[in-house]
């Protein structure tokens, strides 16, 4: 759990092109560009306009430091400092009110930055979902690869008594290589059970069982083996890598950061995007369909009981009731040594039950 303080790896995945220009746009997505994540499950956007200039300023601190270790390493020369240098002018004057230099709009939508910098200067990613989760009216949707993280597990636990089960779904990860998404069904089954007016709130496995999610809970389903190991020299398990939530259809979270304690405390350089469109028929409406298509359909996900059917035909022994227990006690321990949110203390609504900040 302590990968934070360094922070070394870039886990983001984001190309922009023309930046300073009317043409500027850019791409921001799950998908790694390598061969070996070809066959995964992954979710990207192409946005046109400010936010890809104002995207390339949130990459300036990583090219300072890139820069500060190679005049330090000796691999720099003069001519590729004035390069940087011309860049960074560039970059002051997009980001300067006073500036001639000018982008102009495309289209309507609200684009809003949520990441983890490169030296953790700026972390609000966690925030930001936890703002999204607890702003929902009508119905939440969720993908992601990894995730085990108390304080979203609070939140959507909280989301789910709000808004109904069958309104808040959560579509997980089967590869198995990450059991750890086990732990995370383990929480919910746990705030599930959370009651503000208990004094203290009685956490038993046997109370937790009895909480079923299959309404919010299904597991990706993988493609059989052949599809896997074509190039015949590999044979990596399939992933939905996807990390996006939609809310109320009409506000997409969509990037690099799975929702795991490590990745939202700063332990990789991660960027996503949250985008809100007034249209019925934007991003987040379209990545809702997809989503309910792939919730319905009995090939492409399943429930709780008919993933642990298939994970004991293959031979893969889940982590048990007890363990999972336990673990969970040691991440939330952990994560509120970090002073992590907790969403139930947010401040979000005033006395007539409006909220008092909306996160764009």
């Amino acid at each position: 759990m302590d990968f934070a303080p360094t922070g070394t790896s870039d886990h983001s995945k984001i190309l922009i092109a023309d930046p300073y220009t009317d043409f500027a746009g850019m791409v921001v997505m799950s998908k790694n560009l390598t061969d070996f994540n070809h066959t995964n499950y992954d979710e990207g956007i192409l946005v046109y306009g400010p936010a890809a200039s104002i995207s390339m300023n949130a990459y300036r601190r990583d090219l300072e430091l890139a820069v500060e270790r190679a005049i330090k390493q000796k691999k720099i020369d003069s001519s590729g400092l004035q390069q940087v240098e011309s860049w960074l002018n560039l970059d002051s004057q997009a980001t300067s009110r006073s500036s001639t230099l000018h982008v102009a709009g495309r289209g309507t939508a609200q684009v809003r930055i949520a990441q983890n910098n490169a030296d953790d200067s700026v972390r609000n990613l966690e925030h930001n979902i936890l703002k999204l989760i607890a702003g929902a009216g009508k119905n939440i949707r969720i993908y992601n690869l990894f995730s085990y993280h108390p304080t979203i597990a609070k939140g959507i636990a909280d989301a789910s008594k709000r808004l109904g089960a069958k309104n808040v779904r959560i579509l997980l990860d089967s590869s198995m290589a990450y059991k750890p998404n086990n732990l995370f069904v383990a929480m919910l089954q746990k705030e599930m059970l959370y009651d503000a007016n208990e004094e203290k709130s009685n956490y038993s496995i046997e109370r937790m069982r009895a909480v079923h999610l299959d309404e919010s809970v299904r597991w990706r389903k993988l493609l059989p083996p052949k599809h896997q190991n074509h190039l015949g020299f590999i044979d990596i398990a399939q992933q939905q890598h996807v990390k996006s939530i939609i809310i109320d259809d009409d506000k997409l979270l969509i990037g690099s950061a799975n929702f795991d304690v490590n990745t939202l405390k700063g332990a990789f350089r991660e960027f996503s995007l949250i985008v809100k469109e007034p249209q019925a028929a934007g991003v987040a409406s379209e990545s809702a369909d997809i989503f309910d298509k792939l919730w319905k359909s009995e090939i492409d996900s399943a429930k709780s009981e008919d993933m642990k059917q298939a994970q004991k035909l293959l031979g893969i022994v889940p982590p048990s009731e007890n363990l999972q227990f336990e673990a969970t006690k040691i991440i939330e321990m952990e994560h509120t040594r970090n002073e992590g949110m907790n969403p139930r203390n947010l401040e979000l609504q005033d006395s007539a039950g409006n909220w008092k900040q909306d996160c764009y």
